[in-house]
């Protein structure tokens, strides 16, 4: 039988008697095989393999069974098969991830062992990517018990001024050439300059944002930004409105996962989860962050999978927002979709979400067919705008410049058409057609409204489909080319992405990643001729 080159993630199907569709398959043999090769650590021949397998299971097996099974582990990138030519014999050994993954506990042990570990580092993973590293402190009594969790003093804090070119002279205003308190004198030429640029205005307010790494130099991943709200006067006294610090604290610890229920599939003992870390560590997979509240946190120690997790946080949260507003306004979730989200969110988070978008649908539906006019819904669908599409370059909103941008071309679609019926009419291809007609009629208004809302259901597909995952507008194609290798590497974690981003593992665009790597040497071969000028 043909099989396909797949992952050693699909191997796990094997283990798994209702996944086999009913064809018995002898998994000890693959165990002895990988047992084997695993303890002599070297390149073996096949006639050599197959002699010590016999010997090592004590009965005989026959040859096309011993290279079935070989073929199977080829497939699934658990052996190198290297074949030396015509009459020189065909070599096994196993592949790097294969060897990774029997440090995990991951492969050449019972089904019940590899399914336990595999679900706690899923766990592991998968709380990496949905809970969000940031921590916003309102108020100077949060950011000092923060502190003292964190085991820093603030006088210990070292912070530095982010200026940007909006902010500049705001910031330079304020502080001068202090680094972190307020200039008690600001030169009157500068002043001057200020407010020339800001004719007819004696106020203004501005963010100005600082940036500390209190646990430096050992360790950069927990990062503090302090945002300072100032009201800036001409005549009078300038002061802060208010501050906020906003954290980034990375990493899990052994006591969030174990007390961590809000996902019925990943529910184990604290024991178990200590063993799990403890291989993660022994591996290098993860290594000792910082104490925080009685507990140490572990993060990946591989940068380019922090990043990896990164970006499917990135896509996640923006993915879950499109089709929340889908699913709000639009249509329900398909069983796929629910069965998704059920595994990502957990089956009691998820069937609450779904409860409360049937009930806000159902209203916004009944709410849409009592709008009088195409004007009407689009205000409508304004008054209840989501936070996080407060931003008018979100791409599926009705914002009022999409809004009269389709209305022009609905108009311009209608004329074109008025036109070509008299044109018809002239020419006698058709009898009488009626080109007065009164405008405003109940059919029209429905058709107005159904029109637009496939317009933006087109929107929100489109939006979906290319779903940028960071702000440089880099979307799937791109995580595809820069992680790839990453993915590769961690075959363990394919569950996770598939479900977290399933597009990772369709058919590359070919067209749009050579589209890519063109804009990419173009924007290279730019900056350096602009280095050596």
């Amino acid at each position: 039988m043909m099989i396909n080159t797949v992952g050693i993630s699909d191997y796990y199907y094997f283990y798994e008697d209702n996944n086999r569709n009913g064809l018995k398959y002898n998994i000890t043999i693959d165990n002895a095989i990988i047992d084997l090769l695993k303890n002599e650590n070297r390149i073996i021949g096949s006639s050599e393999l197959r002699s010590r397998i016999k010997e090592s299971m004590g009965r005989k097996i026959s040859p096309d069974t011993f290279y079935s099974h070989l073929n199977v582990l080829v497939n699934h990138k658990i052996l190198d098969r290297q074949d030396e030519g015509r009459g020189k014999g065909v070599l096994y050994s196993l592949t790097k991830n294969a060897k990774k993954m029997l440090e995990l506990n991951l492969l050449g042990v019972n089904w019940e062992r590899i399914n336990l570990f595999r679900r706690i580092y899923e766990k592991f993973f998968l709380y990496e990517v949905l809970h969000d590293p940031l921590f916003i402190l309102r108020s100077e009594q949060e950011f000092d018990r923060f502190l003292f969790d964190l085991g820093v003093k603030r006088q210990n804090l070292e912070w530095g001024k982010i200026s940007e070119g909006r902010n500049y002279d705001s910031v330079d205003l304020i502080y001068g050439q202090n680094r972190d308190f307020p200039a008690k004198a600001v030169p009157k030429n500068l002043v001057k300059k200020y407010w020339r640029e800001r004719k007819g205005q004696t106020s203004t307010s501005e963010k100005i944002e600082f940036i500390c790494f209190p646990l430096r130099p050992h360790n950069l991943d927990v990062v503090i930004y302090r945002r300072e709200y100032w009201r800036i006067n001409k005549n009078s006294p300038s002061g802060i409105e208010r501050i906020d610090y906003t954290v980034t604290l990375p990493g899990v610890s052994i006591h969030e996962l174990a007390n961590d229920n809000s996902h019925h599939n990943f529910l184990f003992e604290r024991t178990d989860i200590e063993k799990a870390f403890e291989q993660l560590k022994q591996t290098h997979l993860i290594d000792r962050a910082f104490w925080f509240r009685g507990h140490m946190r572990y993060k990946v120690t591989d940068e380019n999978l922090r990043n990896l997790i990164s970006n499917l946080r990135n896509f996640s949260d923006e993915e879950f927002a499109l089709l929340s507003y889908k699913w709000k306004h639009f249509e329900e979730p398909t069983m796929e979709e629910k069965k998704r989200w059920k595994w990502i969110l957990g089956e009691k988070e998820a069937n609450k979400f779904f409860n409360e978008v049937e009930l806000i649908r159902y209203e916004n539906r009944k709410r849409m067919r009592q709008c009088k006019s195409i004007v009407e819904y689009h205000k409508f669908l304004n008054t209840i705008r989501p936070n996080e599409f407060l931003s008018p370059a979100y791409g599926p909103w009705p914002y009022n410049d999409i809004f009269y941008d389709y209305i022009r071309k609905r108009e311009e679609g209608k004329k074109q058409l008025k036109m070509s019926k008299i044109d018809r009419k002239k020419q006698g291809r058709k009898g009488w057609i009626r080109t007065k007609k009164r405008l405003g009629t109940k059919k029209e208004i429905k058709e107005d409204i159904i029109k637009y809302e496939q317009h933006l259901r087109h929107r929100l597909d489109s939006q979906l489909e290319r779903l940028p995952i960071n702000l440089e507008n880099e979307g799937i194609e791109h995580l595809k080319m820069f992680y790839r290798k990453t993915i590769d590497e961690y075959p363990f974690l394919d569950g996770i992405i598939k479900n977290v981003c399933p597009k990772v593992f369709e058919p590359d665009n070919k067209e749009l990643q050579s589209a890519i790597i063109h804009q990419q040497r173009t924007r290279d071969f730019g900056s350096q001729i602009w280095q050596e000028s």
